[in-house]
Protein backbone atom coordinates (compact mmCIF):
# COMPACT_ATOMS: atom_id res chain seq x y z
CA UNK A 1 0.00 0.00 0.00
CA UNK A 2 1.04 3.12 -0.63
CA UNK A 3 0.60 7.02 -0.05
CA UNK A 4 0.59 9.83 -1.46
CA UNK A 5 -0.91 13.25 -2.35
CA UNK A 6 -2.28 14.46 -5.81
CA UNK A 7 -2.06 17.64 -7.21
CA UNK A 8 -5.20 19.19 -5.75
CA UNK A 9 -4.55 18.33 -2.40
CA UNK A 10 -1.09 19.71 -3.11
CA UNK A 11 -2.65 22.97 -4.54
CA UNK A 12 -5.04 23.42 -1.86
CA UNK A 13 -2.39 23.57 1.08
CA UNK A 14 -0.29 26.09 -0.60
CA UNK A 15 -3.75 28.20 -0.77
CA UNK A 16 -3.92 27.74 3.03
CA UNK A 17 -0.17 28.60 3.93
CA UNK A 18 -0.47 31.52 1.40
CA UNK A 19 -3.38 33.06 3.38
CA UNK A 20 -1.71 31.88 6.69
CA UNK A 21 0.91 33.85 5.31
CA UNK A 22 -0.87 36.88 4.88
CA UNK A 23 -2.62 36.51 8.16
CA UNK A 24 1.01 36.04 9.87
CA UNK A 25 1.99 39.29 8.24
CA UNK A 26 -1.29 41.30 9.24
CA UNK A 27 -0.65 39.69 12.58
CA UNK A 28 3.44 41.38 12.76
CA UNK A 29 4.03 37.17 13.62
CA UNK A 30 7.08 35.43 12.36
CA UNK A 31 6.60 31.46 11.02
CA UNK A 32 9.29 29.47 12.45
CA UNK A 33 8.02 26.66 10.69
CA UNK A 34 11.02 24.77 9.26
CA UNK A 35 10.37 22.08 6.48
CA UNK A 36 13.78 21.88 5.16
CA UNK A 37 15.30 18.89 6.89
CA UNK A 38 14.76 15.92 3.33
CA UNK A 39 14.34 13.71 6.80
CA UNK A 40 10.37 15.37 7.51
CA UNK A 41 8.03 12.73 7.14
CA UNK A 42 5.67 14.64 5.34
CA UNK A 43 8.24 16.89 3.27
CA UNK A 44 7.58 17.85 -0.24
CA UNK A 45 7.36 20.35 -2.82
CA UNK A 46 4.85 22.14 -4.73
CA UNK A 47 5.34 24.92 -6.49
CA UNK A 48 8.94 25.58 -6.03
CA UNK A 49 8.50 25.38 -2.52
CA UNK A 50 8.96 23.03 0.33
CA UNK A 51 5.78 22.20 2.53
CA UNK A 52 5.62 19.59 5.32
CA UNK A 53 2.55 18.06 6.94
CA UNK A 54 2.11 15.71 9.14
CA UNK A 55 -1.19 12.79 9.71
CA UNK A 56 -3.10 14.93 11.84
CA UNK A 57 -5.76 15.21 9.04
CA UNK A 58 -8.88 13.59 9.06
CA UNK A 59 -9.32 11.21 6.46
CA UNK A 60 -12.37 10.85 4.45
CA UNK A 61 -13.82 9.78 1.49
CA UNK A 62 -11.65 6.74 0.07
CA UNK A 63 -13.86 3.59 -0.16
CA UNK A 64 -16.88 5.66 -0.99
CA UNK A 65 -20.63 4.53 0.19
CA UNK A 66 -23.30 4.24 -2.42
CA UNK A 67 -25.90 1.89 -3.38
CA UNK A 68 -24.62 0.50 -6.51
CA UNK A 69 -20.75 -1.20 -7.20
CA UNK A 70 -20.69 0.85 -10.35
CA UNK A 71 -20.10 4.39 -7.84
CA UNK A 72 -19.21 3.30 -5.08
CA UNK A 73 -16.91 0.60 -2.66
CA UNK A 74 -18.78 -0.10 -0.25
CA UNK A 75 -23.26 -0.66 0.70
CA UNK A 76 -24.67 1.16 3.29
CA UNK A 77 -23.37 -1.04 5.91
CA UNK A 78 -19.95 -0.58 4.56
CA UNK A 79 -19.53 -3.90 3.34
CA UNK A 80 -17.03 -4.20 0.20
CA UNK A 81 -19.16 -4.65 -2.84
CA UNK A 82 -16.23 -6.72 -4.73
CA UNK A 83 -15.42 -8.48 -1.15
CA UNK A 84 -19.26 -8.89 1.11
CA UNK A 85 -17.28 -10.67 3.82
CA UNK A 86 -14.98 -7.22 3.98
CA UNK A 87 -16.00 -4.45 5.62
CA UNK A 88 -14.16 -1.30 5.86
CA UNK A 89 -15.50 0.47 8.75
CA UNK A 90 -14.43 4.19 9.46
CA UNK A 91 -14.64 7.59 8.56
CA UNK A 92 -13.29 6.65 4.44
CA UNK A 93 -16.62 5.58 4.01
CA UNK A 94 -17.91 9.54 4.60
CA UNK A 95 -17.97 11.48 1.27
CA UNK A 96 -15.87 14.40 3.85
CA UNK A 97 -15.80 16.18 7.15
CA UNK A 98 -16.24 19.52 8.30
CA UNK A 99 -13.73 21.24 10.61
CA UNK A 100 -14.85 19.48 13.70
CA UNK A 101 -13.43 15.20 14.53
CA UNK A 102 -15.64 13.04 13.16
CA UNK A 103 -15.51 10.59 15.65
CA UNK A 104 -18.88 10.49 16.84
CA UNK A 105 -20.05 9.99 13.46
CA UNK A 106 -17.31 7.30 12.48
CA UNK A 107 -18.75 5.56 15.85
CA UNK A 108 -22.26 5.53 15.23
CA UNK A 109 -21.39 4.33 11.65
CA UNK A 110 -19.14 1.42 13.15
CA UNK A 111 -21.94 0.29 15.63
CA UNK A 112 -24.45 0.53 12.72
CA UNK A 113 -22.32 -1.76 10.85
CA UNK A 114 -21.87 -3.82 13.51
CA UNK A 115 -25.37 -4.80 13.90
CA UNK A 116 -25.29 -5.71 10.28
CA UNK A 117 -21.84 -8.03 10.91
CA UNK A 118 -23.97 -9.68 13.66
CA UNK A 119 -27.12 -9.89 12.01
CA UNK A 120 -24.91 -11.59 8.71
CA UNK A 121 -22.69 -13.85 10.95
CA UNK A 122 -25.85 -15.45 13.08
CA UNK A 123 -28.07 -15.71 9.67
CA UNK A 124 -25.15 -17.92 8.13
CA UNK A 125 -23.95 -19.62 11.62
CA UNK A 126 -27.39 -19.57 13.69
CA UNK A 127 -27.60 -23.39 15.06
CA UNK A 128 -29.92 -25.77 13.53
CA UNK A 129 -33.16 -26.54 15.90
CA UNK A 130 -33.36 -29.91 16.24
CA UNK A 131 -37.07 -31.92 17.09
CA UNK A 132 -36.91 -33.81 20.09
CA UNK A 133 -36.22 -37.99 19.97
CA UNK A 134 -39.17 -39.84 19.57
CA UNK A 135 -39.73 -42.34 21.63
CA UNK A 136 -39.89 -46.18 20.22
CA UNK A 137 -43.09 -46.94 18.80
CA UNK A 138 -44.53 -43.32 19.60
CA UNK A 139 -46.35 -41.69 16.68
CA UNK A 140 -44.39 -39.29 14.63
Amino acid sequence: MTYNLDNHVKDGMAAAKEVSDQIFTLLGAEDHTEFSAPAWPGRFEHGGRIYGYRGAGHGAGTPIMGSSPETSVVDQWQRCWDHPGLYAVGCGSMPSVATSNPTLTMAALALRSCERIEADLADRDRPVTLAAPQAPGAAP
